[in-house]
């Protein structure tokens, strides 16, 4: 149980950085350290399906 919670909070992590470009750019406030910081932070938020991967993946 303790696996799905990390995956879906990664999930709900990566959605929630992807999310976070439109609303800026329609905030006027889209900047190129933010696209990087997304970049990265979503990156470190993949570990979990690559350290556990999904069965049928």
């Amino acid at each position: 149980m303790r696996r799905r919670r990390v995956m879906m909070v990664a999930d709900l992590v990566r959605a929630a950085l992807i999310g976070s470009i439109p609303v800026a750019w329609w905030l006027d406030a889209l900047t190129l350290p933010q696209l990087y910081a997304v970049v990265l932070l979503n990156g470190c938020a993949t570990w979990p399906d690559c350290a556990w991967p999904r069965p049928g993946c």
